[in-house]
C-alpha cells in the first residue's frame, strides 16, 4: 500500500512540475506585454478588421493577426506589437488610398506582414513614419509609391525587410525614405527593383543614422543625399543601379566607408570620409 501511495505521490508530481511552468510562462507574458487579441482565423472574439482590434487596443498588448488579407488603412495611435502569422500571407492592402500603415505613436512593434498598394501621392507609404522607437522588421512591402516614408521620427530600427517594386513607370517612389529624422538604425534590408531610389536621406542635419549591411540594388538610383549629414553608411552592397549608385548632395561630415557601390555623383559643398 505504500509503494502504492508513494508511486501515485511520484506520478502527482512530476505532473505539477509539468504544468506549473506552463502555467507560469503563460503569465509572464501576459503581464510582459499585456493582453493579446486576434484578427482574422476562427476563434470565438476574433476580430475581421486590424483596425477594429487597434481600436480596442491598450498600451502594452499584442495584435496576432491570421493569415488572409486585409483590405484596409490602419492607424496605431498607441504603443503596441502587431505580428502577422506569415510575412508571405499575411497581406495588409492598401487598395492605393493614402498610406496602408500610419505609426503615430511611440514603441509600435510591427513584423510579418505584406504591404502593398499605398496611395500616389509623393510621401504615400507601405508604413508612414511619424513616432520614435519604433521597431519595423521581417516585412515585405512592395507596390508601393514609398516603402517606408519616416519623418521628423528618431530612434526606430528598421531590419530584415523585402522592400521591392515600390514607384512605378508613371512615378517614381522610393524602398526607405528618411526626413528630418535621427538616431534611426536601417540595417539588413533587401532594397531592391524599385521604380525610384533605394534609399533616400534628406533634410537632416544632425542625423546619426546607421545605415548598415543592406542590399539595395536594382533601382534606378542606388542611394540619394540630399542635405543629410553626420551620418555613418557602412557595409552597403549598392550594386547595379541603372543610373547611379550614390548621388550625395549639401551633405557634410558623413562617414561612408567599406560599401560595395557602382559609383559616386557628389556636387560642390559636400564632404565625407570614405574608406573602401
Amino acid at each position: 500500500m505504500k509503494r502504492k501511495c508513494l508511486a501515485i505521490g511520484i506520478i502527482l508530481l512530476f505532473v505539477g512540475t509539468c504544468i506549473v511552468p506552463a502555467i507560469a510562462q503563460n503569465t509572464e507574458k501576459q503581464s510582459s506585454r499585456g493582453n493579446w487579441l486576434y484578427v482574422g482565423g476562427s476563434g470565438p472574439g476574433n476580430y475581421s478588421k486590424i483596425q477594429n482590434a487597434v481600436n480596442n487596443a491598450s498600451n502594452g498588448d499584442t495584435i496576432f493577426v491570421y493569415t488572409g488579407i486585409y483590405n484596409e488603412q490602419i492607424t496605431i495611435n498607441k504603443s503596441i506589437t502587431l505580428i502577422g502569422e506569415d510575412k508571405n500571407l499575411t497581406i495588409i492592402n492598401g487598395s492605393g488610398i493614402g498610406d496602408v500603415v500610419s505609426f503615430l505613436a511611440d514603441s509600435v512593434t510591427f513584423k510579418c506582414f505584406t504591404v502593398q498598394n499605398s496611395g500616389g501621392d509623393v510621401v504615400n507609404a507601405g508604413v508612414s513614419v511619424k513616432s520614435n522607437n519604433d521597431i519595423i522588421e521581417n516585412n515585405i512591402f512592395a507596390n508601393n509609391r514609398n516603402g517606408i516614408y519616416i519623418e521628423n521620427s528618431a530612434n526606430n530600427t528598421v531590419s530584415w525587410n523585402v522592400i521591392t517594386n515600390n514607384g512605378n513607370q508613371s512615378y517614381e517612389g522610393s524602398g526607405i525614405s528618411l526626413c528630418n529624422s535621427t538616431g534611426n538604425l536601417i540595417i539588413e534590408n533587401s532594397i531592391f527593383a524599385n521604380f525610384g531610389t533605394g534609399l533616400i536621406g534628406t533634410y537632416t542635419t544632425q542625423g546619426d543614422n546607421i545605415i548598415s549591411r543592406n542590399n539595395i540594388t536594382d533601382n534606378t538610383e542606388g542611394v540619394l543625399f540630399y542635405e543629410f549629414s553626420n551620418n555613418t553608411i557602412t557595409y552597403n552592397n549598392i550594386t547595379h543601379c541603372i543610373q547611379k549608385g550614390m548621388v550625395v548632395i549639401y551633405s557634410q561630415n558623413n562617414s561612408i566607408s567599406i560599401n560595395n557601390f557602382d559609383f559616386i555623383v557628389a556636387t560642390e559643398n559636400t564632404a565625407w570620409s570614405e574608406t573602401k
